[in-house]
């Protein structure tokens, strides 16, 4: 009686959470970050697709919990079908935070003036690097950097860091199920560029994928990511007047290669 007392509070929190979610959304994401509608539709879209059948699951555990037990049923059925409605709910209520926060994420580079110090490269990717090192799910990847310890580019930590650690993640998805993962990180100046390259041989791209991959909400990940990742790496490029460019072989390998405005050498 007390895990179904459990099921039941939980189921409740959630349902609490999912109706906060809403109202929330519906007030102020699109007005107050200004949304283009290609983005406001997707968000929509995507919110649409986290949250189906939420109502469907209240439901059904507000009747289990509102009617009394069935000679036929156990207790134990009684908490599976609770159990099973809060996995789904909670599933949905983190999906739909998620994106949101994403959203506002991506929206907000649209306000962000181009600026800020010049920033050591190799500190950025050396912190990605190790991230990867201490998380257990990815520690047995083997990630080969090279990089110039003395270059900088022209924009601030935080951006840099978040091109870079949203590369590494969409490698780490690519290399599941690989025999050997690897990434291999390189950064070399060129000119005025610093140019980097993360390569991985893990699935690869279908060659149909690749004009949408940088789309906001696009995705072709099975347990289907949030679709934001690579949009908000080619807008931070795009912001500091740098490019990205990607080349794949499905089944072999991909590799995306950013080109940032160096800072000065000293």
């Amino acid at each position: 009686m007390r895990l179904l007392s459990a099921h039941a509070a939980q189921a409740l929190h959630n349902a609490r959470r999912y109706r906060e979610l809403e109202d929330r959304l519906a007030g102020q994401i699109a007005p107050a970050e200004g949304l283009e509608p290609e983005l406001a539709g997707g968000f929509a879209h995507e919110m649409r697709n986290a949250l189906a059948g939420c109502r469907v699951v209240l439901d059904r555990a507000r009747e289990v919990l509102a009617r009394e037990r069935r000679p036929e049923e156990s207790e134990r059925h009684r908490e599976t079908l609770l159990g099973n409605a809060v996995e789904i709910l909670h599933k949905a209520v983190l999906r739909g935070l998620s994106i949101a926060s994403d959203t506002l994420e991506y929206a907000r580079l649209g306000r962000v003036r181009p600026g800020g110090p010049a920033t050591p490269l190799a500190e950025i990717l050396q912190l990605v690097r190790e991230e990867s090192r201490q998380d257990p799910e990815t520690a047995h990847i083997r990630i080969d950097l090279r990089t110039d310890e003395t270059m900088t580019i022209n924009a601030p930590e935080d951006h840099l860091y978040s091109i870079f650690k949203n590369l590494a993640l969409n490698a780490v998805d690519a290399l599941q199920g690989a025999p050997e993962p690897l990434i291999e990180i390189h950064a070399e100046r060129q000119g005025d560029y610093g140019v980097i390259s993360m390569e991985d041989n893990g699935a690869g791209i279908a060659p149909e994928h690749i004009p949408y991959i940088f789309d906001p909400f696009y995705t072709t990940k099975p347990e289907g990511g949030t679709g934001l990742g690579l949009g908000v790496v080619r807008k931070i490029v795009t912001m500091y007047l740098g490019e990205i460019e990607v080349s794949s072989k499905a089944r072999s390998y991909t590799r995306f290669t950013v080109r940032l405005p160096a800072g000065n050498v000293t």
